[in-house]
C-alpha cells in the first residue's frame, strides 16, 4: 500500500463536500509529475486531503477505490481515479506545523508545493494522523 496527498481549494471542493458525496473522481490534473503520481495510485492506497489557498492544512483522509484510467472528459490526455472519503482529521494540520516537523523535511509537499498529487512516506502518513488527532482531554481532579 502507498500513501498520497491530494490538494484542493476549499472554495472549489471542500472536504465536507467530499464526505457528503462519499466518492469522487479525482481528475483535471495536468502537471506532468502530478499526472504520473495519479497513474501510480492503486485501489486500497490511502491518502491525506489537503486544503490549499488561504487555509493550507491537511483536513481528512481518503482511500483509492478504483484503478487510474484515461479521463474521457479531458481532451488534454489527463487521467482520473476514484477515491472515497474516510474521515475528517480531529484537528486540521496546518502547513506551518509541517514546515517545522522533521518528518516532512523531504516531503514533496514542501519541496514541490505546486504539485496537486504527491506521494507520502509511511512516516509522513503516520505523522499526519498523529498531528491531526484530537489532543486527549484532561480530567480535572477535585
Amino acid at each position: 500500500m502507498r500513501y498520497w496527498l491530494v490538494k484542493q481549494e476549499p472554495t472549489d471542493y471542500p472536504y465536507s463536500s467530499f464526505v457528503r458525496d462519499g466518492t469522487t473522481s479525482w481528475s483535471g490534473v495536468h502537471h506532468p509529475t502530478a499526472q504520473r503520481n495519479l497513474r501510480e495510485m492503486r485501489p486500497k492506497d490511502r491518502g491525506i486531503y489537503y486544503h490549499t489557498g488561504t487555509e493550507r492544512a491537511a483536513v481528512g483522509t481518503f482511500r483509492v477505490i478504483g484503478a487510474p484510467h484515461p479521463d474521457s472528459q479531458d481532451d488534454r490526455g489527463a487521467w482520473t481515479v476514484e477515491i472515497q472519503a474516510e474521515r475528517a482529521l480531529d484537528s486540521p494540520v496546518p502547513l506551518a506545523a509541517l514546515r517545522t516537523d522533521r518528518a516532512f523535511s523531504k516531503s514533496p509537499l514542501l519541496k514541490e508545493p505546486r504539485l496537486s498529487i504527491a506521494p507520502l512516506s509511511a512516516t509522513e502518513w503516520t505523522r499526519f494522523l498523529t498531528l491531526g488527532a484530537r489532543p486527549p482531554s484532561r480530567s480535572v481532579s477535585r
